[in-house]
């Protein structure tokens, strides 16, 4: 799986310089919040000789954080 942070549509290909990943089923990440950031989450699952997955978008607000301050759990 690949993400990003900026709502702009995850890519395995390194077309989208914003991806992050691979992630991997299982694996945990965490992403850094600061009191007036709001994120916009897309990630997308790939597979070789699979269609990939449909995109997944979450806007996170700063003031839905939970866990710990300054850092959302995903």
């Amino acid at each position: 799986m690949f993400y990003t942070l900026d709502g702009s549509d995850p890519s395995d290909d390194q077309s989208n310089p914003s991806s992050i990943g691979p992630k991997f089923s299982g694996d945990k990440f965490s992403i850094q919040m600061f009191d007036t950031n709001n994120v916009t989450f897309s990630i997308r699952a790939f597979r070789d000789n699979y269609k990939s997955s449909e995109i997944i978008t979450k806007r996170i607000l700063s003031n839905q954080l939970c866990s710990q301050p300054n850092q959302l759990w995903v």
